[in-house]
């Protein structure tokens, strides 16, 4: 309990399973934007288990609903090109009409 840092996981079991394959696959195939904020979750390698004194893992492949709303601006960004392309189409005259 003194030491959070031996409960890091390292990059690898992190970032294990196929998971992140099917996401881009399927994105692919449907014309979906993959976001990746891996690199607001792992930080480092081992990924830290607490950051900013929130602690970021509820088990090895959940995040905690806090450290989850803390990634809110980083998502906010990135959806901000690409809402503001989607509606760039949806205008009269503009591409998607």
């Amino acid at each position: 309990m003194s030491d959070v840092g031996k409960c890091a996981i390292t990059s690898s079991v992190a970032h294990s399973g196929p998971l992140g394959e099917i996401e881009r696959k399927a994105a692919a195939v449907t014309g979906a934007t993959v976001i990746d904020l891996t690199d607001r979750i792992c930080r480092g390698d081992p990924c830290p288990v607490v950051v900013d004194g929130m602690i970021v893992f509820r088990d090895i492949r959940h995040l905690t609903a806090t450290f989850s709303m803390s990634l809110a601006p980083d998502l906010d960004r990135a959806l901000a090109p690409i809402l503001e392309d989607d509606h760039r189409q949806s205008l009269p005259g503009g591409p998607g009409s």
